[in-house]
C-alpha cells in the first residue's frame, strides 16, 4: 500500500560501498516512513523500527572520504518501486549477515 518510487542501490555493489549502500537504504526508509504517516499503512511502526535499529548503527561513524568517491551518491541510483526497493534491501541485509 505503498506508491513511492526510490532511489534502490544494487546487491552487488563494491563490498568497499557497503556502508554507503546502507546509509542510502536508510535514507530512503525515511521516505516510506513519511508515506506511511501520510496513508496510515499497515506497517508504519516496523518501518519505523527498522529505520530505528539502522541509523543506531551509523550514528557515531563518518564515511571515509576516499571511499565516498569511488562509490556511487544514493541519488545516482536507479529509481525503483517500493516493492523492488525492499527486495533489493534484503539481498543485501542478507549478504551483510553472512
Amino acid at each position: 500500500d505503498i506508491d513511492v518510487s526510490l532511489y534502490t542501490a544494487n546487491a552487488d555493489e563494491d563490498m568497499e560501498c557497503q556502508e554507503l549502500v546502507m546509509r542510502c537504504f536508510f535514507l530512503e526508509m525515511k521516505v516510506i516512513l513519511h508515506e506511511c504517516y501520510i496513508t496510515n499503512c499497515s506497517k508504519t511502526q516496523d518501518v519505523f523500527n527498522i529505520l530505528k535499529n539502522g541509523n543506531a548503527s551509523f550514528e557515531n561513524k563518518q564515511v571515509n572520504s576516499t571511499t565516498s568517491k569511488k562509490c556511487k551518491e544514493c541519488e545516482e541510483y536507479e529509481e525503483k518501486n517500493f516493492t523492488e526497493f525492499i527486495q533489493n534491501f534484503v539481498k543485501v541485509i542478507q549478504r551483510d549477515c553472512k
